[in-house]
């Protein structure tokens, strides 16, 4: 199994702090988002991972060189785009490398240990974290669920089956196969400031993605100044 985490925004919502730093390489108690990302990702037993870049790319680049230990597990994707386009592009840039079972992570979610572990070590298929417990926020994405199964995914699903989903998806080739292809027909539509998610939905169907379900775990996405206060708060 590998590892996708996508890292290539600006993180405005996080100025004045993002303004000479990508928001992946803020820190949250003694390392970067980005840091502990990898070194969770090896922890789980997954040491091949690709990071989309974008925004002050060069900084990431200029990071994992002082970090040689880091850099050997790591290949980067530039998104030359990244300032008009989402992280559906930057998926689409790294299509040549997405082979075989993946996870994919978001570049700015602080995840706990255990949490993904349980993610790796159920059996094969194609998983994404859902909190049935926790109210559904409104700026986050949520998932729509029926009959044991993820039938959408996007900020604005609401009503009885809609809960919150951490962009945290372990996917098998076909299913990741099936999205990109999907992902392929939106790039060529020029639909590229869209979220990967709705191309997934138009697939959703064809892959049998299913909930795991999670509470009292630590696994959050940093998009705001108060997101990261709280993240600081709980893992400092």
């Amino acid at each position: 199994m590998k590892a996708l985490v996508l890292a290539s925004g600006s993180g405005s919502r996080l100025l004045p702090l993002t303004e000479k730093v990508p928001k992946c390489l803020l820190a949250v108690g003694s390392k970067s988002i980005l840091q502990r990302q990898i070194e969770l990702l090896d922890e789980v037993g997954i040491d091949e991972v690709i990071v989309t870049t974008g925004y002050l790319h060069h900084m990431v680049e200029e990071w994992l060189q002082d970090h040689p230990d880091i850099q050997r597990k790591v290949i980067t994707v530039y998104n030359d785009r990244f300032a008009e386009t989402n992280y559906i592009y930057s998926m689409w840039l790294a299509k040549d490398l997405l082979h075989g079972e993946y996870l994919i992570i978001h570049g700015d979610l602080i995840i706990e240990p255990a949490l993904l572990m349980r993610l790796v070590d159920q059996d094969p298929g194609n998983y994404v974290l859902i909190d049935a417990e926790s109210p559904p926020p409104d700026k986050d994405f949520k998932a729509m669920i029926s009959n044991g199964k993820v039938m959408r995914i996007a900020v604005d699903v609401s009503g009885e089956g809609a809960f919150f989903c951490a962009p945290v998806y372990r996917l098998q080739p076909y299913a990741l196969a099936h999205w990109m292809g999907s992902i392929g027909r939106y790039v060529g539509k020029g639909l590229v400031g869209c979220y990967a998610e709705d191309a997934l939905n138009a697939v959703i169907s064809e892959i049998d993605l299913q909930p795991l379900y999670y509470c009292d775990s630590i696994c959050m996405e940093i998009d705001t100044i108060d997101d990261l206060q709280k993240a600081r708060g709980l893992l400092e």
